[in-house]
């Protein structure tokens, strides 16, 4: 939910406009940082799911390897990417320190 300069924020998903406040948006309850977690998660998963293969089939362990430090690099950037897409929430980080 990024606002158009010098006017109303939309959702870009479907193009509805939304109140300064809403994380997500209500009508097609789109939001950013939480399609960027689910894609991290998956991610993490296949490196997960690789690792494992690695033990059955060492025979094609340098392939597997190289698959899972991809899906490793590619998982935490997924996960800043959905940091940087909702950057009030980084705030709140800090509010516990």
């Amino acid at each position: 939910m990024r606002s158009i300069v010098g006017g109303e924020p939309y959702c870009k998903q479907c193009g509805y406009d939304i109140d300064r406040g809403e994380s997500i948006c209500p009508r097609c309850q789109f939001s950013p940082r939480q399609r960027g977690l689910k894609i991290a998660l998956w991610l993490l998963l296949a490196v997960v799911v690789c690792m494992s293969l690695l033990i059955v089939v060492p025979s094609i362990g340098r392939v597997l390897i190289g698959v899972a430090a991809v899906a490793f690099m590619l998982s935490f950037v997924m996960l800043f990417v959905s940091f940087v897409a909702t950057p009030y929430r980084l705030g709140s980080l800090f509010l516990r320190l």
